[in-house]
């Protein structure tokens, strides 16, 4: 049983890691569906989630992607995604294609203070259109069935118009939403799929009058509102304005990790690149998949997550770039993070369960299931986070505990990180029609909302996707105050380009908390600098060591630098 198809038939955009957002609005599917849930095959183009309408899924079963179990609990059971035991995503063949669901997020009106109108009829076709303005929210209705609503607007080259419709409340069930081009025939936009707010945004490129349209796509009458202006830019956080770090060039960017003298590390389908302090793009391991998320530890290695057919593999990698294996089996590792202890922490997609392997790469424990994280790491006191579809969760006696939820049903976490202090940096992911936008909130180590937006990283008129979260190192090795975000965004020459970018040092409020480090008291820190033996272990000491003065042995300027690295 497979509920997503193989990766490689999909567009660069959808097979890296923001796969997980479209993986977690499937449940928005489900709940629509309800006993139904099947793969459509032949739908895959540059834009798969405009080519696919929900209820015609239904419809078009392919033996490729047949379902023998249903993989999703009803909304009944919170929608939490199920295992499969049967197949799964590194085990899915090569042909099989791939489904995306979809469900869109209200969002903010554009004109501020709108006068309300109300409908002009007749206005079912392009010649009797309604004229509306930029500033008009206009009170209509589907007044009996094949109803056709014409509203006609005139548009300079150059506007970003962003319009919507609105049927909260209505007895209007799933309408669909168009922009049409001056000729009143061509479609530019739609927007069909069943959601309470259906909302298109146009950059237009020629003068002239255009054309929106309503109609009902499914069976219904019913009332909605109409609103018609430009395209607000968003609001700024602390962490804006972004500088640009790296671009692609080609290079797609799945994931990516912090190196230990001040490199970064990017994962993808065809391997892993090392970017240097100078911004130099170095072939690190090519060959392998490392699609699906990348770690670094202490001593440098790299960890690779991916594919290979039909088992999901674990790569390690040395500093020299000496691999070795460190999974090869059932299962498909999805999420990454290493513990304060060295061992090393994956989320398997197909189970949900958290694997966790010592440093060797021996299993020491599975536990939990359905539990499809989009992102794991620990805090600085040394506790498990991971988010899904519902929001942030803390791992307490290996049972997850909702500690922020998402703020709306039609939103969600992905990648987080935290500061030496325990503030949490997350990025949440609003869908909207064949797109979705991304912002970063902050909160504090009590899940308090400190800052919404702490940074949108860009202004989000076109589709721009997050892929990775990662705070960076300085030369020495030390945590930096440089938070770096992978993107994807679209390009009119490449269709797809990637760029990574860092956020405003002077609004992020502490260095980043390293992965791997180990828990430390101070007490002790302090006790076996001035040579008191056997309470620190040895890798302990040598990482002391390797975040102070690098001599080789714990003494006071190791202590100095803890606590230096520590100050509030």
């Amino acid at each position: 049983m497979s509920y997503v198809c193989d990766k490689g038939l999909i567009p660069r955009p959808y097979s890296t890691r923001p796969i997980v957002s479209y993986l977690f609005s499937l449940r928005g599917a489900v709940a629509q569906l309800g006993e139904h849930l099947v793969c459509n095959q032949g739908v895959v183009g540059s834009n798969p989630i405009r080519s696919i309408r929900l209820a015609d899924l239904v419809q078009d079963l392919h033996a490729a992607c047949t379902m023998t179990a249903l993989r999703f609990l009803l909304p009944a059971l919170s929608l939490h995604l199920l295992a499969s035991t049967v197949q799964g995503q590194c085990s899915t063949a090569t042909t099989a294609p791939r489904l995306f669901s979809q469900r869109f997020a209200r969002a903010g009106t554009s004109p501020t203070s709108p006068a309300l109108k109300a409908e002009h009829e007749p206005n079912d076709a392009p010649a009797s259109a309604m004229l509306v303005t930029l500033a008009d929210t206009i009170n209509a209705a589907i007044g009996r069935e094949g109803d056709v609503d014409y509203f006609a607007i005139d548009l300079v080259a150059g506007t970003q118009l962003d319009a919507n419709v609105d049927i909260t409340g209505s007895a209007l069930y799933n309408p669909t939403f168009s922009l049409l081009a001056t000729d009143g025939v061509t479609v530019l936009l739609m927007h069909d799929w069943q959601s309470q707010e259906y909302r298109l945004r146009y950059a237009v490129q020629t003068t002239g009058r255009y054309y929106l349209r309503v109609t009902n796509y499914r069976p219904g009458t019913g009332a909605y509102v109409l609103r018609v202006g430009r395209y607000v830019i968003p609001q700024f956080g602390p962490g804006d304005p972004m500088t640009a770090v790296w671009t692609g060039g080609g290079l797609d960017v799945s994931s990516i990790a912090a190196g230990p003298t001040g490199d970064l590390f990017v994962g993808n389908g065809r391997g892993v690149f090392r970017l240097t302090p100078g911004r130099d793009t170095v072939p690190f391991a090519s060959g392998i998949d490392a699609d699906f998320g990348l770690a670094v530890d202490l001593g440098g290695n790299v960890l690779t997550l991916g594919c290979e057919y039909p088992n999901g593999a674990i790569w390690r990698i040395s500093p020299s770039g000496v691999r070795s294996r460190f999974f090869l089996g059932q299962g498909t590792p999805w999420a990454v993070t290493i513990g304060p202890d060295g061992d090393v922490w994956i989320n398997d997609y197909d189970s949900g369960a958290f694997w966790r392997f010592d440093a060797a790469g021996h299993r020491k424990a599975t536990i939990g299931a359905n539990w499809i994280a989009g992102h794991m790491a620990f805090s600085p006191d040394g506790q498990l986070y991971f988010t899904d579809r519902e929001g942030l969760y803390k791992i307490v006696n290996d049972v997850p505990l909702l500690v922020v939820p998402s703020p709306t049903s039609m939103q969600w976490f992905d990648d987080f990180v935290f500061d030496r202090d325990g503030y949490i940096y997350v990025a949440l992911v609003t869908p909207r029609e064949g797109a979705v936008d991304h912002r970063i909130l902050l909160f504090d180590p009590d899940y308090h909302l400190m800052k919404d937006p702490f940074a949108q990283v860009g202004d989000h008129f076109t589709d721009s996707r997050f892929t990775d979260l990662a705070f960076a190192r300085d030369s020495d090795g030390q945590m930096s105050t440089r938070l770096l975000v992978g993107r994807m965004l679209p390009s009119p020459t490449q269709g797809w380009t990637t760029d990574i970018v860092q956020l405003n040092a002077q609004g992020i409020r502490a260095p980043g908390w390293l992965i791997g480090a180990p828990l430390l008291d101070v007490h002790d820190v302090v006790s076996a600098t001035l040579g008191v033996k056997g309470i620190l272990s040895l890798d302990q000491e040598q990482f002391l060591d390797s975040q102070g003065n690098h001599n080789g042995v714990l003494d006071i300027g190791d202590l100095r630098a803890y606590l230096r690295s520590h100050q509030p």
